[in-house]
């Protein structure tokens, strides 16, 4: 039996048949930390509700700690007798590994001084952003 199919195709193309194309984009994206509202986490006017806030504060008024990602993506564009072609890419995501916290202690507390877990983060990975993450694309067209 003779040599696969594959090995046969190739060894027929001319070099010059066979274009590469590489491609390489980083990206960045920062922001200020979402608004956090101050709560007092008691029912401070008697409405049934611990949804109050400490005396002198408003709405959102503080804000949770910045938000942070750098991405950076690499891939190659193969083009093979004008007819097809492989796209490849390798995309990571968060590879500074930012922790990116979404949820945050919102209870203020009843003092002037804010109570030693505000602000903190909340645990849970619906509270936070994923962290690094790899991914592989190829996408064939003909």
């Amino acid at each position: 039996m003779g040599a696969p199919a594959t090995a046969s195709f190739r060894s027929r193309l001319p070099p010059e048949r066979i274009r590469c194309t590489a491609i390489s984009s980083p990206v960045g994206n920062f922001g200020s930390g979402l608004p956090v509202n101050p709560l007092t986490g008691q029912d401070d006017n008697g409405d049934g509700y611990t949804a109050d806030h400490p005396v002198g504060m408003g709405r959102n008024s503080f804000r949770a700690p910045a938000l942070k990602t750098v991405d950076i993506s690499v891939g190659k564009q193969f083009t093979l007798l004008e007819r097809f072609r492989a796209d490849t890419r390798i995309e990571a995501l968060n590879v500074l590994n930012s922790k990116n916290f979404i949820n945050v202690n919102s209870t203020y507390g009843e003092s002037t001084t804010p109570a030693s877990s505000f602000l903190t983060p909340l645990a849970g990975i619906a509270n936070t952003d994923p962290s690094h993450q790899l991914q592989l694309v190829v996408r064939l067209s003909f």
